[in-house]
């Protein structure tokens, strides 16, 4: 391929992805308004943290169908035109939800679960397409995935951090039943800016980065298997090569993140007595996570995955323990310690398994990788579940999730020990 005259240059990946970072913040900033509210209804219509956080479980299991969905509509169309349609659909689901519970507030559980149930299967189709991204405008090149992966990640986690703030703000100023409408209004802008996406890579695009777009043999073979949008084929992909294998394997277990919305709700409502200050926690999960991406873009190339996966097990020590002493304070600057941390992992890791996915029939593999990772967000959610309910008190739900946080800490080590020569592979 002949590169474009001097003063006709192409645009680079990172230029013709704007409107993806654009609508990823807006996204991302409704999604965690929705984050603060959603648990605080739950609490409200279901009447319990346990029976809260097994709703949020079933709203989980919903979004890994969705995950699922989303790879076998993406062998249909772009990433692209999936964002935007999908994120239209959210808008008028949460719009209809917003309305129910400003008509009847607590009146009616059965539906306000089922409308979250029902948003949740659509953003699992829209967390695939996002995934599927960075390997359709960079294909086969790791370090441009990785540049793209920190941009977006960064555009991620400030909408993780603007949108729970924005919320708490709100709820001190009106009832929860106008902060409801925050979310829907957003979406509904961030849907206009994923529909200036280009629905598919120019050519010129693959010379982003380096300035030259990977040769054949750099790219992930394009297996014929991989073209047939089938969940065993995938499933055959993924475990039988190693470079995939691996850190797919490892990222399962760094989803510990996501209990920040039951989590912060609980701890705010019955520890400190005051729901408001969940938006206060839930923030800081974004404060922590733009941290990570800005500290991972400028040291990732000079730090092995198995130092990342070291700082995240010991961030996840602090989380562990930091609510005992009841303080918001403190547990605000755990959780940011914890979630900065958990990115260094999370974005090494995914980055090398978006560079090694094939070309052909790569969004039904990612699919499957973002099914089985919402599974275990699902069975995280539900651990919390069967904790708070099983337990004479929030405190000693509080204990029994602690413990399984040191442990999982503790097994990281042990798997960061063995990663010997410095890549995700090495462990396996």
């Amino acid at each position: 391929m002949q590169k474009a005259p001097a003063d006709q240059r192409p645009p680079s990946a990172l230029e013709s992805l704007w409107p993806f970072f654009t609508g990823t913040f807006f996204s991302q900033l409704a999604n965690n308004v929705l984050l603060v509210t959603m648990p605080v209804v739950l609490l409200r219509t279901s009447g319990s943290p346990a029976n809260t956080a097994f709703i949020m479980t079933l709203v989980s299991l919903a979004n890994s169908v969705g995950t699922l969905a989303g790879g076998y509509l993406l062998s249909l169309s772009s990433p692209a035109v999936l964002l935007a349609i999908f994120t239209v659909a959210r808008t008028l689901v949460l719009s209809a939800l917003s309305l129910l519970f400003l008509k009847t507030g607590a009146e009616h559980p059965f539906a306000v679960a089922s409308l979250f149930i029902l948003d949740n299967l659509m953003l699992g189709v829209l967390d695939t397409s996002r995934y599927t991204v960075p390997n359709t405008f960079a294909p086969g090149d790791e370090a441009a995935i990785n540049r793209i992966n920190s941009r977006y990640q960064l555009a991620f986690e400030i909408g993780t951090t603007i949108g729970p703030f924005m919320a708490g703000f709100m709820m001190l100023r009106a009832g929860l039943e106008q902060v409801n409408w925050l979310s829907p209004g957003v979406f509904l802008i961030a849907a206009l800016s994923f529909m200036l996406i280009p629905t598919h890579a120019p050519e010129a695009l693959l010379e982003a980065g380096s300035g030259e777009s990977p040769s054949p043999s750099d790219r992930p073979a394009d297996r014929s298997e991989a073209s047939s949008p089938s969940v065993g084929t995938a499933l055959r992909l993924l475990f039988a090569d190693r470079k995939v294998r691996t850190p797919f394997l490892i990222l399962l277990t760094l989803q510990y993140y996501r209990i920040k919305a039951v989590f912060a709700a609980v701890f705010a409502t019955l520890l400190l007595g005051d729901e408001s200050l969940s938006a206060w926690v839930v923030g800081m999960f974004g404060a922590g996570g733009m941290l990570g991406s800005v500290l991972y873009d400028r040291f990732h190339s000079r730090t092995a995955p198995s130092t990342w996966l070291r700082l995240s097990a010991m961030g996840l020590g602090v989380f562990a323990l930091a609510w005992l002493p009841g303080n918001l304070y403190l547990m605000m600057a755990a959780v940011g310690i914890m979630v900065c941390t958990n990115v260094f992992s999370r974005l090494a890791l995914q980055s090398s398994l978006q560079a090694s996915l094939p070309g052909q029939g790569g969004g039904i593999i990612m699919g499957l990788n973002r099914f089985l990772i919402k599974i275990s967000d699902a069975i995280v959610r539900g651990f919390m579940g069967l904790a708070f309910a099983l337990s004479a008190s929030p405190r000693g739900g509080f204990m029994a999730i602690s413990a399984a946080l040191i442990v999982l800490a503790v097994v990281h080590l042990v798997v960061a020990a063995g990663m010997t020569d410095g890549r995700a592979h090495a462990a396996a």
